[in-house]
């Protein structure tokens, strides 16, 4: 039996619970790439990664989509991950739209923190971006997750050029106001996002020095794994804003993370061309051994992957996981 310091260090793992989502958002998916799975039953995920643990020590999980909440039934799978995973960190990632009904409900089954993709604080342009999102329901997702008390709230905003007019701003005052950490994400050409890449890119210290000039200088915070930290004063009440920038400052160094789509396939980066399959057999009797040779696998073609690879992949980021 392999013991985890033999596989490699804690990871940051995940989990597409599901390929589908209730919007369309530009720099997400096409038309063309709405038609997908909903995801392996609850029974093969967990078989999955808890193989996964007996090998290496999951420090954080994610749960990712898609939209996780399209999912049914996806607080009980929380609840089960959570008794799978004692000590490590329960995340998810959500567009917001489904939140205010299964917030207090997820935080009561044992998800720590959650971050929500928040764009434009403006409905028309908000309705236009997702392909006919409701901006009111996320923000009641908003509202609801701070009811339910996680540990942590973050909202995310990727950089896009067409509605930099008032992106910026409007969503550091909106978070200063909801007191939850904001993160601008550049745009990556990966997917639909490379549809429109040249015409809709902003890079992260173009933002941050457009933030400089309508909020003064901001203190730096200490750094995360991925992001630039900095407090902004906004009339009073501070504000922090990250700059997650993969384009302008890769950050594959030290990079932890690996993601299980949700047909059961194992990327060891958002770049790869190559997964390994790791959905159980019918019959689980080698189950481990399978998860075991791709987990061993995806963590060499990492190390690889991140000395050379360069260019993007074509597939959807939601096929990944995000």
């Amino acid at each position: 039996m392999l013991g985890k310091e033999s596989v490699t260090s804690p990871v940051y793992l995940r989990l597409s619970v599901t390929d589908r989502c209730n919007l369309l958002c530009r720099y997400c998916r096409t038309d063309a790439q709405n038609l997908t799975a909903p995801g392996l039953p609850d029974e093969a995920m967990l078989r999955i990664v808890s193989a996964m643990a007996r090998l290496v020590s999951i420090r954080k999980l994610r749960l990712t989509g898609g939209e996780p909440l399209v999912r049914v039934g996806l607080p009980a799978l929380v609840r089960k991950l959570r008794g799978l995973l004692p000590k490590a960190e329960l995340a998810m990632t959500t567009n917001g739209t489904l939140l205010h009904a299964a917030a207090a409900t997820l935080r009561d089954h044992g998800l720590d923190t959650v971050n929500i993709s928040l764009d434009t604080t403006h409905p028309a342009r908000f309705a236009h971006l997702t392909g006919g999102g409701q901006l009111d329901a996320v923000l009641a997702g908003v509202q609801a997750a701070r009811r339910a008390g996680f540990e942590r709230i973050k909202l995310n905003a990727v950089l896009l050029r067409s509605l930099r007019d008032e992106q910026l701003s409007d969503l550091v005052r909106f978070a200063a106001w909801c007191g939850c950490e904001l993160r601008f994400l550049e745009l990556m050409p990966i997917g639909a996002g490379a549809l429109i890449y040249a015409r809709e890119r902003v890079p992260a210290d173009e933002a941050l020095a457009e933030l400089r000039r309508a909020f003064g200088h901001p203190a730096e915070l200490p750094r995360s794994s991925n992001s630039r930290r900095y407090r902004f004063d906004v009339d009073g009440t501070a504000a922090t804003v990250g700059f997650i920038a993969p384009v302008s400052y890769p950050f594959c160094t030290g990079c932890d993370r690996l993601r299980l789509d949700a047909r059961g396939r194992l990327y060891p980066c958002l770049r790869s061309t190559e997964a390994w399959d790791l959905a159980p057999y019918p019959s689980d009797c080698h189950s481990d051994l399978k998860v075991r040779i791709g987990l061993r696998a995806a963590m060499s073609r990492k190390n690889a992957i991140q000395a050379t690879q360069r260019v993007w992949p074509a597939r959807s980021m939601a096929a990944t996981g995000g």
